[in-house]
């Protein structure tokens, strides 16, 4: 069983046949391009899946592999074929005569993401060194504010947390002085009152 993205290195292989292409000797089984003698006329639609399938594929090799060689291809030369089968699909859009702008959305998508890769690998790190900078500063900036908070967090607990919960407890010790001293003070009252009364009727 074929690999995916040996699958996709023949479809575009195949795609850089442009006769081949452009005069419809293949047919689609599933994702691939089987190149055959008859001719078969498939409509724009059914283009479209393995067309999405095959340079997402290499596009994500390209990017995630760290081989220097694809099938016996550089990364040069992929990005080469890519080019060349953008243009066969392009031509062949244009001789369809068809106006599909699902189709349109899809070619446009790979062109952009391939001239994005292919910009990455041509200047090389004029093109990544900004990339890494700003992605090294965003989490430079992440840190400092998670040990800002770690900083924030451990100040209030060592310091300033104990500190609010003594003087509540003082507070809470205050008033429970003060409402025993009220109480005192009403019996002793009482009491003079008491024997105040008494002295009186002795009297």
């Amino acid at each position: 069983m074929m690999k995916l993205e040996e699958i996709a290195f023949h479809n575009l292989e195949f795609l850089n046949k442009k006769e081949d292409f452009l005069a419809n000797r293949y047919k689609i089984d599933k994702n691939r391009f089987i190149k055959e003698d008859d001719d078969t006329v498939y409509t724009l639609d059914d283009l479209e899946y393995p067309i999405f399938f095959t340079f997402h594929q290499l596009i994500n090799h390209v990017h995630s592999s760290y081989n220097q060689q694809f099938y016996g291809k550089t990364k040069k030369e992929l990005l080469d074929m890519f080019e060349t089968a953008l243009d066969t699909l392009n031509e062949y859009y244009v001789e369809t005569d068809n106006s599909n702008k699902r189709f349109e959305h899809v070619i446009d998508d790979i062109e952009d993401k391939v001239l994005f890769i292919i910009q990455y690998y041509k200047y090389g790190w004029c093109q990544r060194f900004p990339t890494i900078v700003k992605d090294n500063f965003t989490s430079f900036c992440r840190t400092l504010l998670v040990v800002s908070k770690d900083i924030h967090n451990f100040h209030y607990d060592n310091f300033i947390k104990p500190h609010v919960l003594s003087d509540d407890e003082d507070d809470s010790d205050d008033n429970c002085e003060g409402d025993e001293t009220d109480g005192e003070d009403e019996t002793d009252g009482e009491d003079e009152t008491g024997e105040k009364l008494d002295n009186k009727k002795e009297d």
